[in-house]
């Protein structure tokens, strides 16, 4: 885990940075199999007009992740939602959906990354899943272990794609895969030597 507190994709250098001293990584970062980044809101409350210029942020982090980690295959987190109704809530969501949709079609385009689609597990008949999110936050960001149980899930399954079934999306080279629509239930969460914390999405990590 590289994530830093509070940072925004202009954080890139730095998370990488510390993703090379947190962990038994090589100088040149080929030791790496696979690696996840998962994207946060920060950027969003900077740019919540603009989702052009979080697109740049993001690709730029992607193309850095990449020189890092040569022999590496990279899952991109899709941005979940905030939970609340004020209008900059609701531009910031606006502006998510806008982002993970250029991510998905980023991914599609590039046999080494893969969209992981946690963000549509937070959303239900149009409206944010209120059980994932912690009731005292009013910022709408702080999600709780049940919903960090969700997305570790789908973490898992691209980390781990044989301990059970993925539904892959055709891609156009038939190498590519989009993590989606897969089963939700905790299949041995609680058999994972790590346990989840509650905590924010909203670093970039």
């Amino acid at each position: 885990n590289a994530s830093i507190n509070g940072a925004t994709l202009e954080k890139k250098d730095q998370c990488l940075g510390a993703a090379f001293e947190n962990n038994r990584v090589k100088s040149n970062g080929s030791n790496v199999g696979k690696v996840i980044i998962s994207l946060g809101t920060n950027d969003l409350s900077k740019n919540k007009h603009d989702s052009d210029q979080v697109n740049v942020y993001a690709t730029q982090a992607i193309v850095k992740v990449k020189q890092a980690f040569p022999n590496a295959d990279i899952g991109v987190c899709g941005i979940i939602p905030r939970k609340g109704n004020s209008n900059h809530i609701h531009t910031v969501n606006e502006t998510a959906t806008h982002v993970n949709k250029f991510l998905e079609k980023l991914c599609l385009k590039d046999e080494v990354l893969t969209y992981i689609d946690v963000d549509n597990i937070f959303i239900k008949n149009g409206n944010v899943v209120k059980a994932f999110y912690e009731k005292t936050d009013a910022s709408g960001v702080h999600i709780t272990i049940e919903g960090a149980q969700t997305i570790r899930v789908k973490l898992r399954e691209f980390l781990h794609p044989k301990m059970s079934p993925i539904q892959n999306t055709p891609r156009p080279c038939d190498t590519k895969r989009k993590l989606s629509d897969i089963s939700l239930t905790p299949m041995s969460a609680e058999k994972d030597s790590k346990q989840s914390k509650s905590g924010s999405p909203d670093d970039f990590e």
